[in-house]
């Protein structure tokens, strides 16, 4: 039997926009009686390393464990600040990928019947940006293989944001 939703597939960051994404993510996988996948991704850092390796592409000791555990700490906040813990009635995967967060999130979300979800920075853009340019949401619309859905910020976010400009 096919599913219509197989997996939800949540990019968690931590932020106050992807709190709420959360939120819609949790729901919709309760809703369609999914599997909720949440991906925490970090860039490289280098440009051809990635977390414990060194600069020859070998193996340095024990940071590639300590980078996994940071991954899931930042995971579990989320889920901790969002919703006061893990839900009960959710099958949930917690996923530490490591590489840029476009990328690493396609390459989770890869079935045709999964749902990517993320949180958008602003609600609306004045200028289009760039595939590639570092904005996440607009490299997993261009090039995911699966339905994505992004959430905007809630409306008390922009009040916040404008005050903590002044």
């Amino acid at each position: 039997m096919s599913r219509i939703i197989g997996r939800v597939v949540l990019g968690v960051s931590g932020s106050p926009e992807n709190l709420h994404a959360l939120r819609h993510a949790v729901e919709l996988a309760r809703h369609y009686d999914a599997t909720l996948i949440a991906v925490n991704a970090q860039p490289l850092r280098g440009r051809r390393r990635g977390p414990g390796l060194s600069r020859r592409g070998r193996r340095r000791g024990g940071s590639g464990a300590v980078w996994q555990q940071a991954a899931a700490l930042v995971v579990r906040g989320a889920f901790d600040d969002a919703l006061g813990g893990l839900p009960p009635d959710v099958e949930c995967v917690l996923l530490a990928a490591p590489g840029d967060p476009g990328p690493a999130l396609v390459a989770v979300a890869g079935r045709a019947n999964d749902v990517l979800v993320l949180g958008s920075a602003r609600a609306r853009r004045r200028r289009r940006t760039r595939v590639g340019r570092g904005d996440v949401a607009a490299y997993c619309l261009a090039r995911g293989a699966c339905s994505v859905l992004t959430v905007p910020p809630p409306p008390l976010a922009a009040v916040v944001r404008a005050r903590a400009r002044v």
